[in-house]
């Protein structure tokens, strides 16, 4: 005889920012993997690594759909929303992946004394602000649709501790943290659980591009107790955990 295996996240419904890459793309498709459909937002220069996202979720046999935006357009944002409601009927999570470690316009790491107010104002609008923007559009669906969700932020180490060129990556990741501490008990009325995820130096894109590339991400990660840098399906991994209901506090009758 045999049973039907249900995922951890059956026919659940989640809207992940910055699926296109990295962490964000792993955990789309380790949500899939357990059920999930998903709803990927990225930058529309995104798009390709957004269509793979969505490719390996229709491959698991799950439904998925890609939404070009800019998280810190709070338009865009509120279409997003709407778009994955009218799409499947309610968002039970969010993953605010969606990220920066620096402007690319500058130097790599500059100083804060070297770093142009824009560039410093462009990693706030991002990382800060454009979280704040998603918790806030997709909470308020999640009340309307009397859905106890999950929403899961990503922090960083970067948010207890900083390094010389790391000052302005460092004061958004804490903003995310007390966010996310805020949130909780605001939302906590509603059955809506709130968290954040506050990774070491994870392989990614993201990373690569603020330590040199792949190997200069390989090298910091030789400092590490295990001698190698995080993955992204690492994280993945524990956004699962906070989504599914083994971390609700309750159960539902």
């Amino acid at each position: 005889m045999t049973t039907e295996h249900h995922g951890r996240l059956q026919d659940r419904v989640a809207l992940i920012t910055g699926g296109a890459s990295g962490i964000g793309q792993a955990t789309a498709v380790r949500f899939a993997e357990e059920g999930a459909h998903v709803v990927i937002a990225d930058l529309p220069a995104q798009s390709a690594g957004a269509e793979e996202t969505i490719a390996r979720a229709q491959a698991l046999g799950r439904n998925a759909q890609f939404v070009a935006i800019d998280v810190t357009e709070e338009a865009q944002v509120e279409e997003m929303a709407d778009a994955a409601v009218a799409s499947f009927g309610r968002i039970d999570v969010l993953v605010a992946a969606a990220g920066i470690s620096h402007d690319a316009r500058g130097a790599l790491r500059p100083s804060l004394l070297e770093l142009p107010t824009e560039a410093w104002q462009r990693l706030l609008d991002v990382n800060l602000t454009g979280v704040m923007l998603c918790n806030r559009a997709v909470a308020k669906r999640m009340i309307s649709g009397e859905v106890r969700g999950s929403i899961i932020n990503l922090a960083s180490v970067a948010a207890r501790r900083t390094h010389p060129g790391m000052t302005t990556y460092s004061v958004t990741k804490i903003g995310v943290w007390m966010l996310t501490r805020g949130l909780a008990l605001e939302l906590a009325p509603y059955g809506i659980r709130v968290n954040a995820i506050g990774p070491g130096l994870i392989a990614s894109p993201m990373t690569y591009g603020y330590f040199g590339g792949e190997e200069g991400v390989a090298d910091m990660g030789q400092r590490a107790p295990l001698q190698r840098s995080g993955q992204p399906i690492d994280v993945a991994n524990t956004a699962l955990f906070l989504a599914s209901d083994e971390s609700s506090f309750y159960r539902e009758p």
